[in-house]
């Protein structure tokens, strides 16, 4: 059966429509003054939430159908407690403040015309702490340092790393040295540099609120190496609230990995809370000389292949809120045997 539609009536719709388009268009009245129009005002921000400690850029629109020249004025209608942030300008349709305190920065822009017929349009944004991902998937982080310090080379020795560092190189950790990252930390690799635990031993232990983050300088799925544990059998070796990204290049099997070895020592290690994605190849690869004392709430999205390549008897200690959704290859992980894969 058609729906018929009477094509006189669709004119007179039509032009009723278009109509209404032209006069809604004209921006709002202004009641004190009749005939003019108030100045019509936009707020552009794509991004309202940000780490503190991060420059906030606003710009915004500003139009007057009437023709009238426009001043204008950027102020804060709130900020949080004890907050020093200033607005680098107030008289043009840009402007910037530092957010200093965590909490919100409610900011308000005005358009005010000859006649004094105001339009204005508010944003607010929203600071956190470094590391504090409340109300967003606890395994997520981002960046926000400011300035790093290079790394490279061998470490034989107990070393902590806390804070901002740039890998310019491969890292080795051996001579049964144990390698701390603290809370809240990141590394920034350069192309094809890599972490190595060889013959030593790596705890990256963050916090739901303090998340370690390893990460590249460019975006790019590959960029690095990723970590790679070789004769480490240490029960200290603990991935927990940690996000890998971008890794898995040269020929690296994953962004964290074990290579599949015949009768050497197995590596043992701790796998929790945790984010693999972007790698341009497996998400994790556990073999079977792989000994994974705990396995669970992990997240592995966006890897070229599948979410990861893991032993039987590693697939056995997976856990219902652990999300494996997104991969480029595909949303499973890959299970091998003794006999092959499955």
């Amino acid at each position: 059966m058609k729906n018929l539609i009477n094509t006189s009536s669709l004119s007179v719709i039509t032009s009723a429509i278009v109509l209404s388009l032209i006069f809604t268009g004209c921006g709002e009245t202004d009641p004190e003054h009749e005939g003019n129009h108030l100045p019509d005002v936009n707020i552009v921000q794509n991004n309202n939430t940000v780490n503190v400690g991060t420059k906030v850029n606003l710009t915004s629109t500003a139009f007057d159908v009437d023709g009238d020249a426009l001043t204008y004025e950027w102020k804060f209608v709130s900020k949080p407690a004890d907050s020093l942030a200033t607005l680098t300008t107030s008289t043009t349709k840009k402007a910037s403040f530092t957010a200093d305190k965590a909490g919100k920065y409610v900011v308000q822009f005005i358009a005010k015309d000859i006649v004094d017929a105001i339009g204005k349009d508010t944003v607010t944004i929203t600071a956190k702490k470094v590391g504090d991902n409340s109300n967003s998937n606890s395994n997520s982080n981002s960046n926000s340092c400011t300035s790093y310090t290079e790394i490279s080379g061998q470490i034989t020795s107990d070393t902590t790393y806390d804070g901002c560092y740039k890998v310019v190189g491969d890292i080795t950790v051996t001579n049964d040295a144990l390698l701390t990252i603290k809370p809240g930390s990141t590394l920034l690799f350069d192309s094809d540099s890599g972490l190595y635990i060889y013959g030593g031993a790596l705890k990256s232990l963050g916090t739901a609120k303090e998340p370690i983050l390893f990460t590249a300088k460019h975006k790019v799925p590959g960029y690095w190496k990723g970590i790679k544990f070789e004769d480490s059998n240490y029960l200290t070796n603990e991935i927990g609230y940690t996000t890998i990204e971008y890794a898995g290049g040269k020929n690296a099997k994953a962004s964290l990995f074990i290579p599949e070895y015949g009768n050497e020592e197995p590596c043992r290690l701790k796998v929790h809370n945790s984010t693999f994605k972007y790698s341009s190849s497996y998400g994790f690869y556990f073999p079977h000389n792989a000994i994974i004392d705990k396995f669970g709430n992990i997240t592995s999205t966006k890897n070229t292949k599948t979410a990861g390549y893991v032993h039987l008897s590693v697939a056995e200690k997976l856990d219902s809120q652990s999300n494996f959704t997104g991969n480029l290859g595909d949303d499973y992980i890959t299970i091998s045997t003794d006999g092959g894969w499955i």
